[in-house]
């Protein structure tokens, strides 16, 4: 609700409570020489700058994606020499360890130097939990998440997928003395039995209430399934800095 004088502007995102564990799993390896090299990866919550490696994991950094919705990739070439350079990268969706069952995601400005870009939409039958995403450059030939080129470079990365929940609308503006209702979407398919836990955090314009968190848990029971939020009313006022 929006208590203020002028135009409350709100968008939401999720983010996981706490620390998830990313399990093992035994990828194909993959690696190159540095005639050209990944420079910068943008996605979500990463932004890293790196030199050559040849290989580099980075699967300590992570980003939270939510299923059904959209997220820009962005990488950038440390070697702006060679128009047939290619860049291409996969998310193992499936968490079988298999980079190539999922297919390739094909980024703009591939073949060229860079910087190559991509929107990912997260398949809405990707499965939950932490999973790899890998990200490769190479000077020419074809573009695989497997073996070694003798120049280019490969990243890994973990993503943490939420497939479990989706708010709607995920932004909006609300005028003063008017109230906007926000939907959360449960779903269990084909999940353990167990209690998912999730934040919903909501940033303002509002100077006093710029993020505000709701914790939220579904429970995945035997017969049913059984959702509980824990419900705050929020009351945000757009302040005259506007």
């Amino acid at each position: 609700s929006n208590v203020g004088e002028l135009p409350l502007e709100y968008s939401l995102y999720f983010s996981e409570p706490g620390t998830q564990v990313r399990p093992t799993r035994d990828y194909c390896s993959a690696t190159g020489g540095c005639g050209e090299y990944i420079r910068r990866v943008v996605f979500g919550d990463i932004d890293n700058f790196t030199e050559c490696e040849g290989y580099s994991d980075y699967t300590t950094l992570s980003t939270t994606l939510v299923g059904g919705m959209n997220y820009a990739l962005r990488v950038e070439n440390g070697v702006n020499t060679y128009p047939s350079d290619l860049c291409g990268a996969w998310i193992d969706w499936n968490q079988n360890g298999n980079f190539s069952d999922e297919g390739m995601i094909s980024l703009q400005g591939s073949p060229g130097v860079g910087p190559y870009t991509a929107t990912i939409t997260v398949p809405e039958n990707a499965l939950n939990g932490p999973t790899t995403m890998r990200v490769r450059i190479i000077r020419t030939g074809a573009l695989s998440p497997c073996g070694q080129t003798q120049n280019g470079e490969v990243e890994d990365y973990t993503v943490n997928v939420i497939n479990w929940i989706s708010a709607d609308p995920v932004a909006g503006e609300t005028d003063p003395g008017e109230t906007d209702q926000v939907s959360l979407h449960f779903r269990s398919g084909t999940l353990p039995l167990g209690d998912y836990h999730i934040d919903l955090n909501i940033e303002s314009n509002d100077p006093d209430n710029g993020l505000i968190t709701v914790p939220v848990t579904m429970s995945v029971q035997d017969i049913a399934l059984a959702v509980t939020a824990e419900k705050d009313s929020i009351c945000l006022g757009a302040s005259t800095r506007l």
